[in-house]
């Protein structure tokens, strides 16, 4: 598994989840991650299963992790799927 501290945290840490100047009077409901070269494998937070796929104007494509714990991970603003629903 990655170093997930090395890949989200540090300087790749971009606009945080939660209100934020960034966002005026919306809230954020993600936190972006910035600084990696276009098409670098993004590691889940979690083990689990590629529970949903697809492309959403505003996030590009995007896919849900269900972490077989009650939670799901989503994962937006990707330029392609590597990997598919089931996986």
């Amino acid at each position: 598994m990655a170093n997930l501290a090395g890949f989200y945290g540090g300087t790749h840490t971009g606009s945080v989840f939660g209100y934020s100047a960034q966002y005026g009077d919306d809230f954020h409901w993600g936190q972006d991650i910035k600084g990696h070269p276009t098409g670098t494998p993004i590691p889940a937070l979690a083990a689990g299963v590629i529970s949903d796929t697809g492309w959403q104007s505003g996030h590009g494509w995007w896919a849900a992790v269900d972490t077989q714990d009650g939670w799901y991970d989503t994962y937006s603003h990707m330029v392609s799927l590597w990997n598919n629903q089931g996986t």
